[in-house]
């Protein structure tokens, strides 16, 4: 994960950045940074993402309830479409490397039970 100091993600950036894990044999990366990034940084980050997996987030982003992921619905004896659904392009779905078919356990704090235990299907 990169904590990324600059105004605003750019070109130059996403090749310095993909340069580094190309040296150092590394394939997914979080980039988090003050801002979004330029149209041209998307774009670059969309045609280099079948050798690089790359999650861009700013600051701005809600802070989400802790996640834990579960691989199988079958460990519940339930099938997807009986759990509610997250999407694959939520932030928590893109910081935990979702992948279509898992689930996730969501834990928040609740006021009356301490907490409160939730299960999402990716979609």
């Amino acid at each position: 994960m990169l904590l990324l100091g600059e105004p605003k993600l750019g070109v130059k950036t996403i090749k310095t950045y993909t340069n580094h894990m190309k040296s150092e044999n590394v394939c997914r990366a979080i980039l988090v940074t003050q801002q979004n990034m330029t149209p041209m940084a998307r774009t670059c980050i969309s045609e280099i993402s079948s050798k690089f997996h790359m999650e861009v987030f700013s600051f701005q982003w809600q802070t989400k309830p802790i996640g834990i992921l579960i691989v199988s619905c079958i460990y519940f004896g339930v099938n997807g479409v009986q759990l509610p659904r997250i999407q694959l392009t939520d932030p928590v779905a893109k910081y935990y490397g979702l992948k279509r078919g898992q689930v996730m356990k969501i834990i928040r704090p609740s006021e009356t039970a301490g907490r409160y235990i939730t299960y999402r299907y990716v979609v």
